[in-house]
């Protein structure tokens, strides 16, 4: 669909920010015909995001099929994957479990060094959708009916912007945010992490991805395209803390995830990129709607990064706004109501899931509770298909909660009736 005709610097959407929320924001704005000016403060469009997983969650996958996303990604050597999940008490989803092809429960594996620049280059094709590479916003004023955002290029030229609505999808330290003191709720995250790329590691069967789960820390397995391996590790900041200090720190992320039983054999692993990582990454939430600015992606939600939401959620609330906002934007109608719309939309889609994640990076649970909760998963199949279903982000927490109570209370009363 075409976009309508704006006087000179004038565009229906202004994005700051032009990684995943912002990209699929502008590609879903400009197939309603609406004119996106696509803001980037990088001047390459090969640059790229380094702390992510490049694990996108099952939630995402029919938003990417319906913008032939995911045909890209796999042309671009983005694996098709899948979650098997190990622990202490066996598998929850073994790792030669096949699954369908059709099936809506796979993620995609995709590096953000190929994810960032596919996305930018297939945007660049979008009708009605301007990219504005190395500039950097440093104001933004409403003025009558109109946001003014002001911008400079790497030269140091500066111009105005004028849009109806403006979208933040500048990540998790947002100027747009510092600019309108939409300041962020923090909450603790216990867990530190360090994470490297690796090739000489076999691939997994069907290319799963391996989450292995021991109490308070972790280890996690990615395989990616061109024979290249993610392995991170999600420890608790006293190890992070000795591991920082430590010169090689490729053998210690290997040493620890050698500890795990159902580890592949890594012996011959070779690392192939510096070892990346946080000590200290608190979760942090925005307001999505501010000063009638909306926020997507990072810029709204940055969460403990083991829960490798963020590609996921980063599509899925930009989707959310656009099918909020498309039809004021389209019949020059007032903005409010659907901007609110977004809002309630943002938090009931993905605020009961951060919720959960807040809670989990909270490391401090019982070992014997945590046993019990794994031991009853991996004895029930349903439970099993429901703890899949909720680290897709499929199900809220809560409705795994329902899903687990409930079957404690009926193996309770199966118990109860074979010793009558």
């Amino acid at each position: 669909m075409a976009a309508r005709r704006r006087p000179e610097g004038t565009y229906d959407v202004a994005i700051v920010g032009g990684a995943l929320a912002g990209c699929v924001a502008a590609m879903r704005f400009a197939a309603h015909g609406i004119s996106v000016a696509l803001v980037e403060k990088k001047r390459n469009e090969d640059d790229y995001k380094t702390l992510c997983t490049h694990f996108i969650q099952p939630i995402a996958f029919a938003l990417l099929s319906r913008l032939g996303l995911d045909r890209l990604i796999e042309a671009a050597g983005g694996l098709r994957t899948k979650a098997a999940f190990w622990t202490e008490c066996g598998w929850i989803d073994p790792p030669g479990e096949a699954y369908a092809a059709g099936e809506c429960r796979f993620a995609y594996n995709i590096e953000r060094r190929i994810l960032d620049p596919l996305l930018r280059r297939r945007v660049a094709l979008a009708p009605g959708v301007e990219r504005l590479l190395g500039h950097r916003a440093l104001g933004l004023e409403r003025r009558g009916g109109l946001q003014e955002l002001e911008l400079e290029d790497a030269d140091g030229r500066r111009r105005t912007l004028r849009a109806r609505l403006v979208v933040a999808a500048d990540g998790r330290n947002s100027t747009i945010a510092r600019i309108l003191a939409n300041d962020a709720a923090s909450s603790d995250n216990h867990r530190a992490a360090f994470f490297a790329y690796f090739t000489r590691i076999a691939p997994t069967p069907a290319n799963r991805s391996l989450f292995m789960l021991y109490r308070d820390e972790m280890g996690f397995l990615y395989p990616l395209c061109e024979g290249r391996t993610l392995l991170s590790v999600y420890v608790k900041k006293e190890r992070a803390l000795e591991w920082r200090a430590a010169g090689d720190k490729a053998s210690l992320l290997g040493s620890f995830l050698r500890e795990f039983p159902c580890m592949p054999d890594i012996a011959q692993a070779e690392p192939v990129s510096a070892v990346y990582g946080y000590a200290d990454y608190p979760n942090w939430s925005r307001a999505p709607v501010h000063q009638g600015v909306a926020f997507v992606g990072d810029a709204a939600l940055s969460l403990d990064p083991m829960s490798g939401v963020g590609c996921a959620f980063a599509a899925v609330g930009a989707d959310a706004l656009v099918e909020c906002t498309h039809r004021g934007l389209l019949d020059d109608g007032e903005l409010d109501g659907p901007l609110e719309a977004y809002g309630r939309a943002h938090k009931e889609r993905l605020e009961p899931h951060a919720e959960g994640i807040r809670a989990d990076s909270l490391i401090g649970k019982s070992p014997e509770s945590v046993r019990r909760i794994y031991e009853n998963i991996v004895s029930h199949a349903a439970l099993r298909e429901a703890f899949i279903a909720l680290t897709g982000r499929l199900i809220a927490p809560r409705e795994f909660q329902k899903q687990y109570l409930g079957a404690l209370t009926q193996k309770a009363r199966n118990a109860t009736v074979a010793a009558a």
